[in-house]
């Protein structure tokens, strides 16, 4: 076999090589980007799951206050709103809006 041949039979080899690695590297990132994106849409589905009780929370206390001083005629037992309960439904609205 010739020098040119050999050379030709090379490089050959190493494009081989090269465009190998260059698809495997792109085939690589993208399921990385895959994953990352999987996991945050399960994060974020936590939070808003998190947050909706916390809604659902204050809205039943509310409901119970509002029915404690007459607004409401119907519903959940009435809750007196004292100064804890207010301090505990401040609280809650605090954790709703993600304050900590």
């Amino acid at each position: 076999m010739s020098l040119t041949g050999q050379l030709a039979t090379l490089f050959g080899v190493a494009l081989g090589a090269v465009l190998s690695m260059a698809t495997t590297m792109i085939v690589e990132k993208a399921r990385w980007r895959r994953e990352q994106s999987v996991r945050w849409d399960e994060r974020r589905l936590n939070a808003y799951a998190e947050y909706a009780h916390v809604v659902k929370d204050l809205a039943h206390r509310y409901r119970r206050i509002a029915v404690a001083k007459g607004i409401a005629v119907s519903g959940a037992a009435p809750l007196e709103p004292t100064d804890e309960v207010l301090a505990e439904v401040a609280e809650a609205g605090g954790a709703a809006l993600g304050a900590r």
